[in-house]
């Protein structure tokens, strides 16, 4: 559904401007080993692609993407994630450009008042360990930042080493999460909220 002038104007002044977002965020990045994508903010257009995307990852990385025993992600929450009408939450996606495959995704929702924002990341099994996740995850800090957030924080399962390695090495301090012994917490400050 297209949006009103209102809802555009609205959401192009919240933090997580999706809108914004398209022309200010939307980059070319290269990794550190040289693989390059494009990365840039969901799109309504997008759910099939992202449908493909979580089909494509082993039920391991489900569980860790979505912290249950999910097998399939459903039609409203992938509608959740390609929406571009929320002020509070935005989906940034990792593109190879020439086949048009994402190759991941990077989720950030923060709180009302922007003090937080909690992030999931997913990358593709085959295209791990290219650093892909790490510059998406770095893209995704800058952003956080310079909408003025102060905190960033991921819930993992205890067993995710990859991802605990991953947020350990980009400054994230890593805990146990106090209400539930399988979850760690990774957190960062960010900057003085403003």
């Amino acid at each position: 559904m297209a949006s009103t002038h209102t809802e555009l104007a609205r959401d192009a002044a919240s933090p997580l401007s999706t809108q914004a977002a398209e022309i200010g965020w939307s980059a070319d990045l290269v990794t550190k080993s040289g693989v390059p994508f494009h990365v840039r903010p969901a799109r309504p257009s997008d759910e099939e692609s992202l449908a493909a995307f979580f089909r494509s990852l082993p039920p391991e990385d489900l569980r860790h993407r979505f912290l249950t025993g999910l097998k399939e992600v459903g039609h409203e929450r992938l509608k959740d994630m390609v929406r571009n009408d929320d002020p509070h939450t935005i989906n940034f996606l990792a593109v190879d450009e020439p086949s048009g495959t994402i190759l991941a995704t990077a989720m950030l929702a923060a709180t009302k008042d922007y003090s937080e924002g909690e992030f999931a990341l997913s990358t593709r099994p085959e295209w791990k360990q290219k650093g892909i996740s790490w510059t998406l995850l770095d893209h995704l800090v800058r952003y956080a930042q310079a909408a003025g957030i102060g905190t960033m924080k991921s819930i993992e399962t205890s067993d995710d080493a990859m991802a605990l390695q991953l947020e350990r090495e980009m400054g994230f301090t890593v805990h146990l999460c106090a209400e539930d012994s399988t979850l760690m917490i990774a957190e960062k400050k960010l900057a003085a909220h403003r």
